[in-house]
């Protein structure tokens, strides 16, 4: 068997330097995005929304004993290279937009089953696993973000005893996911361009024609929000542009047009 090289003091030093001096570079990276962030939000919803936001945010990261604060690229994420190049960056869901989107919702999320699109480090299951529901499912596209959710989940649900509702991560494309019949209620924070989020929404009329039933679709960010209403759903309310929840008419199975 070869023996590994043995590395002088000096080499071992500049080594660590090297190490130190990169996660630095990124943790001061992600701070000055994150400041950005900050900045921006200030300009669009003025200081009290922006300040809440913040207090939501330190809240609910402390008390899920999870770091989800992060900012990544899209030419970062891992994953198929044409599902990719319809993703938007991996930005998290705000705590208190999921807190006033989700408190509308307690009938549907009684014994419902989420679907999170573009789940990430798993943020929003996370805070829907508070919720009433019967299960959680994250569908996304990157395999490293899927890993960092699932250790999130398993230590929360290991920390706060708990085993219900039960979740799943699914490390796929959401235009090949195939939805469960009984899910009821599907979240977007933005996570793909118009084109993609066109045949979802095309695969969700599928699944209500397939087994019908009243869905929901919360949608933060609701840049695309015409590949929605285009196929039939209808926004039931909206908030301060920060997400809109749609609902689909009885009649969505047969009445919506594809793409």
């Amino acid at each position: 068997m070869r023996s590994l090289p043995q590395l002088g003091l000096g080499s071992l030093l500049l080594m660590s330097n090297r190490l130190r001096f990169g996660n630095r570079l990124a943790s001061l990276t992600q701070k000055l995005r994150l400041m950005q962030q900050f900045f921006s939000s200030l300009r669009k919803r003025g200081i009290w929304r922006t300040v809440k936001m913040s207090i939501f945010e330190v809240y609910f990261e402390y008390k899920f004993g999870a770091d989800t604060s992060y900012i990544i690229s899209r030419r970062q994420l891992d994953g198929a290279e044409d599902a990719v190049a319809h993703a938007t960056a991996y930005f998290p869901s705000s705590y208190l937009v999921l807190y006033e989107a989700f408190s509308r919702l307690e009938h549907a999320c009684r014994d419902g089953v989420l679907v999170d699109y573009g789940s990430g480090m798993g943020r929003t299951l996370m805070f829907a696993s508070t919720l009433p529901l019967k299960e959680l499912i994250g569908v996304e596209i990157s395999k490293s973000l899927c890993e960092i959710a699932t250790a999130n989940l398993n230590r929360l649900y290991r920390t706060s005893e708990r085993n219900k509702p039960s979740w799943l991560i699914v490390n796929a494309d959401a235009r090949l996911f195939e939805i469960p019949n009984e899910a009821n209620i599907f979240y977007f924070f933005n996570p793909f361009d118009e084109l993609v989020m066109g045949q979802v929404a095309d695969r969700i009329v599928a699944s209500i024609r397939h087994a019908p039933r009243k869905c929901i679709i919360v949608y933060a960010n609701p840049v695309h929000e015409f590949e929605l209403t285009s196929r039939g759903f209808i926004k039931a309310f909206s908030s301060n542009n920060d997400f809109a929840v749609f609902e689909n008419v009885p009649d969505i199975g047969s009445s919506a047009t594809t793409s």
